[in-house]
């Protein structure tokens, strides 16, 4: 296995310099020829840069921890788990399930600086706030997923399904597709009542498009 003295052999740099560019913080210190050139060594020796390593250079572990139901793996908590894992992948991140009921563990996990980023996907949402006080870097974020209690958490980032902005913003875009007619499809009758916000927004959104609403 190629280690870093080996690309910095290579590539006829120093092995400061390889870390660097193999980092991403090369931009204020290492020329475009330079960066290529241990870029197109490190490629052609087949180097990879430890995880471990690059968490401490640069101080993430490209790591998001996901809280699970306590309860059941319903078909939304697996949707959630299938598109959190596509996303992460897609940004060269790593995705950890943290079982329902272990909310100490997953603080600790940020409090240690183990995690990025924490995925609250529980109800009620806002007890995500639970764990800012467990944030002790900047680059830290906690999410919350799902249906809102009372209100929004103000200390994280939220997804939720009551939401008017969000919902706005996806019939603008099926307008512009160039789409006629929206579908309401909220599950259960229950469901009007628990999304009021989403199914007003529905109903302007549509009415601003001259759109027809089915619910």
């Amino acid at each position: 296995m190629a280690t870093i003295r080996d690309v910095s052999a290579a590539a006829g740099v120093s092995p400061t310099t390889v870390s660097r560019v193999m980092n991403g913080q090369d931009a204020e210190h290492v020329g475009e020829d330079t960066r290529q050139r241990v870029l197109e060594a490190a490629e052609r020796l087949g180097y990879r840069p430890s995880a471990a390593a690059r968490a401490l250079v640069g101080g993430r572990t490209r790591t998001v921890a996901l809280l699970s139901s306590p309860v059941v793996y319903t078909t939304w908590f697996a949707i959630v788990v299938e598109e959190t894992q596509k996303i992460l992948d897609d940004h060269g991140y790593h995705l950890l399930l943290v079982p329902g009921g272990h909310e100490d563990e997953l603080r600790e996990l940020l409090r240690e600086r183990r995690v990025d980023a924490a995925i609250w996907a529980r109800y009620p949402v806002e007890r995500a706030t639970e764990l800012a006080d467990a944030i002790v870097a900047p680059h830290q974020r906690v999410v919350g997923v799902g249906s809102i209690g009372t209100s929004r958490p103000p200390p994280c980032c939220v997804a939720w399904w009551d939401d008017a902005v969000g919902t706005r913003q996806a019939i603008d875009h099926l307008a512009a597709l160039g789409h006629r007619g929206i579908a309401y499809l909220p599950g259960p009758p229950s469901a009007l009542t628990l999304w009021p916000n989403m199914l007003a927004a529905f109903e302007r959104a549509c009415e601003a498009h001259g759109l027809s609403l089915i619910h």
